[in-house]
């Protein structure tokens, strides 16, 4: 039976012993006491019953059996002792039921007459408070019956005898060892359905952090009230592929994916790098944030160093083995952010700031990176920006543009470095 119910990898036994031992300590440690509390109570009975041999087994009870199974229901309770848990169990088991066997054959040494309650009471009380494991109770089991044994053949016990003894005890213990093996396969089942819902919850957050900020992701798991938020100043970045509408029409399928699964991967990874957060993907353009879900002070720096960086790596992407070239628009402002959807959700960001970054990206030049005037003041001469003019905007008019062609930190670079060469 153990086959059945015993975990197949190790790892996840021992998840479940742990998981066993911790959901039973305090119910261990209330029969533990309560059984002592019974088990020095019957001083009462064998003073009345077996006077004779009352003070023997009072020494017994409470100098032996009473302070050992107080050690151990300690122990039980020391995080040092926890990988023994198991045998100090059995071990405690053992030594509360021993003592029980001496006593029945001290008072009827020759086994005959009477019954073995008191020994039927101790494996009846082991195998149903003390929550052991199949195994446990297999043990247990067989130490009380070979003990009882031993004690029929030191008093060369009748064969009536050994019926009226071994008969209901074996009873007692099948019934118990069963009871403990439906039990064991209950708690195993529960502790499988456990795991497998804890992997699928590790999943699910998985997903929700693939998919969400980070930040995000989390007020998902633990909000159920809508998510949204104002931000006073962020910068949205919008870029798409030149030439992307021509070359999907002669890629095949696997080759257009995987090529833009390359590309997005790379920015993907360069978002990171520079603080920015990915929003989405519509094709071939791709949205990105800096100022959320977290607050940046100096969120327009950042999204024109993530801008850079882009097309310095369009050099290294190909789309249908041609290297790409970005067009790039960016713009500075406030906007709200929030989550929508049910079956499928979706961050995302709404307002004039994203819809004049739209219009940046759309009317820049190939290869180049479009900034409105907001967007420019904010990132404070640390880049070379060149202006452009006016250039008409669908729904805003005329707007004043700059482009961004480098940072002041390479040019000062660059300067002193020919400064050296001259030199």
């Amino acid at each position: 039976m153990d086959s059945q119910v015993k975990h197949d990898s190790k790892n996840l036994e021992q998840q479940f012993i742990d998981d066993y031992n911790q959901s039973a300590s305090s119910l261990l440690m209330r029969a533990g006491i309560t059984g002592l509390v019974c088990y020095n109570l019957f001083i009462i009975f064998d003073y009345f019953s077996y006077p004779e041999t009352v003070w023997t087994h009072a020494a017994i009870r409470l100098g032996f059996v009473t302070p050992t199974l107080m050690i151990i229901l300690f122990a039980l309770r020391q995080q040092r002792f926890k990988p023994y848990t198991r045998s100090l169990i059995l071990l405690g088991a053992l030594i509360f039921a021993l003592p029980v066997v001496y006593f029945e054959w001290s008072n009827r040494p020759s086994m005959i007459g009477g019954s073995l309650w008191g020994v039927i009471f101790v494996a009846m009380f082991g195998l149903t408070t003390l929550r052991m494991l199949q195994r446990e109770a297999v043990i247990y089991t067989a130490v009380l019956l070979a003990s009882v044994s031993a004690c029929l053949v030191i008093a060369d016990a009748p064969p009536a005898a050994w019926f009226n003894r071994l008969f209901p005890l074996s009873v007692i213990c099948f019934f118990g060892i069963f009871a403990t093996y439906i039990m064991e396969s209950g708690w195993r089942k529960i502790h499988t359905q456990k795991k497998i819902i804890e992997r699928q919850e590790r999943q699910a957050a998985g997903l929700l952090e693939v998919v969400f900020p980070a930040p995000v992701a989390q007020r998902l798991k633990s909000e159920r009230s809508t998510i949204a938020e104002y931000a006073g100043s962020v910068s949205v970045l919008f870029a798409d592929i030149e030439g992307f509408t021509a070359a999907s029409q002669v890629l095949t399928p696997g080759q257009l994916v995987s090529d833009l699964d390359a590309i997005f991967s790379r920015i993907d990874a360069l978002c990171i790098e520079h603080g920015c957060e990915k929003i989405k993907t519509v094709g071939d353009a791709y949205m990105a944030v800096c100022g959320l879900p977290l607050p940046a002070e100096d969120h327009a720096k950042k999204i024109l160093g993530l801008a850079l960086a882009m097309q310095r790596a369009a050099s290294e992407l190909t789309l249908g083995g041609k290297p790409i070239r970005f067009r790039i628009g960016v713009h500075s402002g406030p906007v709200v952010a929030g989550v929508i959807g049910k079956s499928r959700f979706s961050y995302d960001l709404w307002g004039d700031t994203v819809n004049t970054a739209s219009r940046m990206e759309s009317t820049a030049p190939v290869g180049g990176i479009q900034i409105s005037d907001e967007t420019a003041k904010a990132v404070d001469g640390a880049f070379i920006v060149e202006p452009r003019g006016e250039i008409q905007v669908k729904g805003k008019g005329l707007l004043h543009t700059w482009l961004v062609t480098g940072t002041k930190a390479v040019e000062q670079d660059q300067s002193q470095t020919s400064d050296r060469i001259s030199a």
